[in-house]
């Protein structure tokens, strides 16, 4: 059953429409079963809820626990054709009243469920309410009157008595109005329909002074049990107290508003709408700030934004707003060039606290803003963390790159030195004459990948000159080249000594020592790999074999704890193969037998491809994998199947360490110096230092990773050693519990522009 836009029943002409119902003397409402409130109520409803408008009767707020909304939930479940009488107590303002309600289930106009409820009121009740009216007013909490079908006053309680006055105790209500014509009016609307209301200027006594005050007036007819008489009864309530609250709110909103000004440069608000927290105000600060016009924002989720503006949201924000606590000064960099007027990024604050019902449901977030001063950009550090472990030594070491540019010197090599030797190349730190010689040292390390110069084991003499020494003279050095060729492509490692016959001696027992240690750990990985090359074949037949019971080609397997052994000696020798395989490619980079196939690679294709091999795992996970490449991406000269295995690893890492309901976004851009940067992020458990040390060893792994899965702790390593088999750098940086970033960058003289 429906009402239709005229307000009248489509189905059952038996229940009368709300034109009808407008007119009745005894309260009736609809009620909305969806929102559990009264969507609309006839006059003597008003007055029954004690709401001054029918927009005041639609606010008024029902716990879910009421009397009368637990009655109508019962009614919905059990779905009753016909009307019904329902004994109910009601909880009012003024106490606890059982009533017999008529109630009736229909639809509504906007096609959600609800109940037409009409008071019954019964003679032998409501006898036993009334005896007096003076007996049921007198303590009433309201300012009451009485007065017959004339408007002449027949009483007035206490209260009604102080804001009236009590000259007025046998006046009337043209004399309390003023206006005859409107008294007339109220009393012929109140006769008819049951109830009128009014805002009214009221004539005060001599207590109230010379000036009229305004009052909101309800009049309800009603019958005396006693004599059967008809009377007419009044409530007043003071619209001046009402306005006076109204100005002190204003007056508070306008404080607040000052205050919030004061503290932020703008204000935002968001509510949940469409499945998602969106923007339902923002004040004109964020206008003048960023350069959006703060109206283009309604309607808009943070993600939404973010997108449209291409702004990147840090993890602490994503976090911040998918919770439901207080946060704040969480910064955002607004990264467009047109909102500053040097063209830098500019950074904003943000602070929010939620939003809730009665019931504690969050409904949105309140928050203000301001600009933030851009971090300061952290200078290189001086020293390799590396050179710790050659701290103490009593002899110079000095780290060096991959173009042998010094990255760390140890405390020794600072004490000889008097210039900064971090981002200067090893070759010029040393005579002019001596720079040759050691350039062609390092071509031959990097050439043959172990320890120069082999045919002469006393290392090269250079001269450390007077403007570079502490001492102000002259400083004769052997100086010897290695390499670190156990941590994958080669990384020297430079040991200088003064020309003493002891550092002589201590150079000789070094060098011995560390080539001893080489030629050990070379046997060592040989024999490993070799191992590693025989578990091959009989691991294929494992693997065979048990693909072959599992989809039982040969017959049915009828034991179901077979087929569940044979799923599991068949998943574990995937993952044992997998490992094999892992840790013979790593040893194949270490050893320097993994020769790249360099050739052009469209990217685009390749990134494409290793997403949609990666979705079903995230998918089954509950993990967000989104791509951000540059759409003209160009070109570069790669290994195309080592490339796809990096990107491969390296996605699959991070949806298998990201919890679920996170993302893993894999990204790749041009800088403005050429070079071509491949990013792949993720929102999951992060490590801290140490953790991320051990993560980037062979077989190591952070203790949350390792908590949350079985790896083998190589994909990290292998991806490194294969990015730099590329030619590419291999960046890495994580915060527990926000996620880790990799970043792959191939240096502009790879990248085919153009």
């Amino acid at each position: 059953m429906e009402y239709g836009g005229n307000g009248a029943l489509n189905a059952d002409d038996a229940v009368p429409g709300l034109d009808v119902l407008q007119e009745a003397n005894h309260p009736v409402w609809l009620w909305d079963l969806h929102r559990q409130r009264i969507s609309w109520g006839n006059g003597a409803a008003l007055t029954f809820w004690q709401e001054e408008t029918l927009l005041d009767l639609i606010e008024h707020e029902f716990d879910p626990a009421d009397p009368m909304a637990a009655l109508f939930s019962d009614i919905q479940q059990s779905g009753p054709n016909e009307t019904g009488l329902y004994p109910v107590t009601l909880d009012l303002l003024d106490g606890r009243r059982p009533v017999t309600l008529r109630c009736r289930l229909l639809m509504l106009d906007d096609g959600q469920p609800g109940i037409l409820a009409e008071l019954a009121e019964e003679a032998s009740a409501e006898t036993g309410r009334f005896t007096r009216f003076g007996q049921m007013v007198e303590q009433a909490p309201l300012a009451l009157s009485l007065f017959d079908l004339d408007g002449q006053l027949l009483y007035q309680n206490p209260k009604a008595e102080r804001l009236l006055g009590r000259s007025t105790a046998h006046s009337s209500l043209a004399t309390l109005l003023g206006d005859s014509d409107l008294a007339e009016t109220l009393l012929g609307k109140s006769a008819r329909s049951g109830t009128a209301s009014r805002l009214v200027e009221v004539k005060a006594s001599e207590t109230k002074g010379a000036a009229p005050f305004l009052c909101r007036l309800t009049l309800r007819k009603v019958e005396d049990p006693e004599t059967g008489a008809s009377a007419v009864v009044a409530l007043w309530r003071d619209a001046a107290m009402r306005n006076a609250a109204l100005e002190t709110a204003a007056g508070e909103k306008a404080e607040l508003q000052a205050l919030l000004d004061a503290v932020s440069d703008f204000q935002w608000r968001m509510a949940y709408r469409d499945g998602a927290m969106r923007f339902t105000a923002m004040s004109e600060g964020f206008e003048a700030l960023t350069g959006v016009k703060a109206e283009t924002l309604e309607g808009l989720s943070f993600e939404e934004l973010a997108l449209r503006e291409n702004v990147e949201l840090s993890p602490a924000l994503r976090q911040a707003l998918s919770g439901g606590s207080p946060w704040r000064d969480i910064e955002l960099a607004w990264t467009k060039g047109d909102c500053t007027e040097n063209k830098d990024a500019l950074y904003l604050s943000f602070s929010a606290v939620p939003l809730r019902t009665r019931e504690g449901r969050q409904t949105g977030w309140a928050g203000i803003g301001k600009r933030a001063a851009p971090p300061q950009k952290k200078s290189p550090p001086a020293l390799s963390e590396d050179i710790a472990l050659f701290e103490t030594l009593k002899f110079g070491v000095l780290l060096l790159d991959a173009k042998g540019t010094v990255t760390g010197a140890n405390a020794y090599a600072r004490q000889i030195f008097n210039i900064p030797l971090h981002g200067m190349p090893v070759c010029e730190s040393f005579s002019a004459q001596d720079k040759t010689a050691i350039e062609g040292e390092l071509a031959a390390l990097h050439a043959e990948t172990k320890l120069a110069p082999e045919k002469d084991d006393t290392g090269l003499s250079v001269l450390l000159p007077a403007a570079r020494t502490r001492t102000g003279t002259d400083q004769p050095l052997r100086l010897f080249l290695f390499d670190r060729a156990a941590e994958g492509a080669p990384r020297p490692l430079a040991v200088f000594f003064k020309t003493s016959s002891e550092e002589l001696s201590r150079a000789e027992t070094m060098r011995s020592s560390l080539a001893q240690a080489q030629t050990a750990l070379k046997r060592k990985s040989d024999v490993t790999a070799n191992i590693a090359h025989e578990l091959r074949t009989p691991l294929n037949a494992i693997l065979g074999f048990s693909e072959i019971m599992r989809d039982e080609r040969f017959g049915p397997v009828d034991n179901e704890k077979y087929k569940g052994y044979i799923a599991n000696i068949h998943k574990s020798g995937q993952y044992l193969l997998s490992l094999i395989n892992d840790f013979l490619d790593l040893s194949k980079v270490e050893a320097g037998g993994f020769t790249p196939n360099f050739e052009q690679v469209e990217l685009l294709p390749l990134l494409e491809d290793c997403l949609e091999l990666i979705r079903p795992a995230a998918n089954e996970q509950n993990v967000i994998v989104r791509s951000d490449a540059q759409e003209d991406l160009p070109p570069v000269v790669a290994d195309r199947r080592s490339l796809r295995q990096v990107i491969l690893n390296l996605l699959s890492n991070a949806v298998k360490f990201t919890p679920e309901g996170g993302q893993v976004s894999l990204s790749a851009e041009t800088d403005e110096a050429g070079n071509l940067l491949i990013t792949v992020k993720d929102t999951g458990v992060g490590m801290d230092e140490a953790d991320l040390r051990r993560a980037m060893e062979p077989y190591g792994q952070g203790r949350l990773g390792a908590s949350r899965s079985g790896g083998t702790g190589l994909g990290l390593p292998l991806s490194r050693a294969l990015c730099e088999a590329n030619h590419a750098s291999f960046a890495i940086s994580s915060i527990p519990g926000e996620g880790t970033e990799i970043i792959i960058t191939f240096p502009s003289t790879q990248v085919l522009l153009g």
